[in-house]
């Protein structure tokens, strides 16, 4: 019965576990991914990971619950240079997700607040009569982060941003295809630098 769970013992029952399902230099898991950083640590429980062996790590990494991080198709099994690159030091918040066909390349020190998104890659509507997911191939054009940048909450970069270094992107900001400078600040939709 409810009534008869003492809350204190689950709690420290669920952090061990967690603890013990997360992924770390440690764990057989961590060898199948391009590059896989000292003290790097993917919490559980872990969101979709899809081409690991097109994905790089750098150090210190701290990749929170339920991030996504798929290179490539799910599923398809293609070789290549790493289509996720993270620097040392880079924090991924809850539920962000990056989606790479070719490049995704995050500098050291960047941190995504909760639920940012990044995209290499959007679909084609060329064919009115051939459903849009269908039509191939996807338009790719590489995405950087620049280091010591800030993502804010919420916020979606895509395909064809280049984002300077120390560099704010405010929560629930689009940053579309451009070059944007160093220590910019970038807010809207679709986002545009402002003053600091």
């Amino acid at each position: 019965m409810i009534e008869d769970v003492d809350p204190v013992r689950l709690r420290t029952w669920w952090t061990a576990q967690r603890m013990a399902a997360a992924i770390i230099p440690a764990s057989p898991e961590a060898a199948g991914f391009a590059a896989f950083g000292v003290a790097t640590y993917l919490a559980f429980p872990q969101g979709v990971l899809d081409g690991v062996h097109r994905i790089a790590l750098g150090a210190r990494c701290v990749i929170n619950e339920h991030v996504t991080l798929a290179a490539g198709f799910p599923g398809h099994i293609a070789d290549g240079p790493p289509a996720i690159v993270l620097g040392d030091g880079v924090l991924l918040g809850r539920r962000c997700e990056l989606h790479a066909m070719e490049s995704i390349l995050v500098g050291d020190d960047v941190y995504f607040g909760p639920d940012v998104k990044v995209f290499d890659h959007n679909h084609v509507a060329d064919s009115p009569d051939v459903p849009i997911g269908h039509q191939l191939p996807l338009q790719v054009a590489p995405v950087e982060i620049g280091e010591g940048s800030w993502i804010g909450a919420g916020a979606m970069v895509l395909a064809g941003a280049r984002i300077g270094r120390h560099t704010t992107v405010g929560a629930g900001a689009i940053v579309p295809r451009g070059d944007y400078p160093d220590h910019a600040t970038l807010l809207g939709v679709p986002a545009r630098r402002r003053a600091r």
